[in-house]
């Protein structure tokens, strides 16, 4: 798809328009009869725009007050009004490096954990927990895709956190959905966003969500709760993406309700 820009970029500069940069990309929808080559673009499309935004803009801070503000208007927007359609639950793919995900079935015989529904502050969501992903086996299984990615760092493992972040970043296309890391025991969301910063952020994450979770022997049961409900309203900003299915609906009947005015 570059090889567009090849043969016709110098059009734009013959006009008198000059840009900073530039993307190639396929505006082709991903659909089951669509060939794999043309999957193949529409994926690399995705990757390129991202990446071009990560460039141009990682130095920007941004205030995302305007975030929670609309958050309330967009879920309702987004939400059922009415009928009986019912939209697929948002997806969290859940790292935690310093849990064992395999549970003991019985005496020498281990298994991992099927992914399952949780409810949380009123809204359903599938819930994958998976390990760190080992290179040597990544192109050997199919993993999930997610709407949010949620990964668990000790605030006092710091020399390997980066590494084994980027390895679960880049198995589970962090780079496309959001990513929140939570930085087990700190006792508030700056000393965690400082943390994140300092010890995982790299050129090419992008922003990260972040926030805290104490220390189990020493948090209190108020800053517990306060924990929990950082990292609850995390996952619901963070997951306005809605099922395909509900999304596209919901845009048939505004423009309809909109050609009848």
């Amino acid at each position: 798809m570059e090889s567009w820009w090849d043969t016709n970029g110098k059009e734009f500069k013959n006009r008198g328009m000059h840009f900073e940069d530039h993307a190639c990309v396929t505006t082709l929808h991903k659909h089951s009869g669509i060939s794999d080559v043309f999957t193949r673009r529409i994926e690399e499309s995705s990757v390129t725009l991202r990446n071009l935004i990560v460039k141009n803009c990682s130095d920007w801070v941004v205030d995302d007050s305007w975030f929670k503000q609309s958050f309330t208007a967009v879920r309702n927007m987004l939400s059922d009004s009415g009928n009986n359609e019912r939209s697929l639950p948002s997806t969290l793919i859940i790292c935690d490096p310093s849990r064992n995900e395999e549970v003991e079935i019985a005496p020498c015989i281990h298994g991992t954990l099927r992914p399952y529904f949780a409810r949380i502050g009123g809204d359903h969501y599938q819930v994958h927990r998976v390990p760190v992903p080992d290179s040597s086996s990544s192109n050997a299984e199919k993993r999930p895709e997610g709407d949010l990615l949620i990964y668990y760092a000790r605030a006092d493992e710091p020399s390997s956190a980066r590494q084994k972040f980027l390895a679960f970043y880049t198995a589970y296309r962090g780079n496309v959905v959001p990513v929140v890391v939570v930085v087990k025991g700190l006792d508030d969301r700056q000393a965690a966003h400082q943390w994140v910063e300092k010890h995982i952020i790299y050129d090419g994450t992008g922003r990260l969500f972040s926030t805290f979770a104490p220390a189990e022997e020493l948090g209190y049961d108020s800053l517990k709760q306060q924990a929990e409900q950082e990292l609850q309203d995390l996952i619901r900003q963070a997951c306005l993406i809605r099922s395909e299915k509900k999304v596209k609906s919901k845009q048939k009947r505004l423009a309809r309700r909109n050609r009848l005015r």
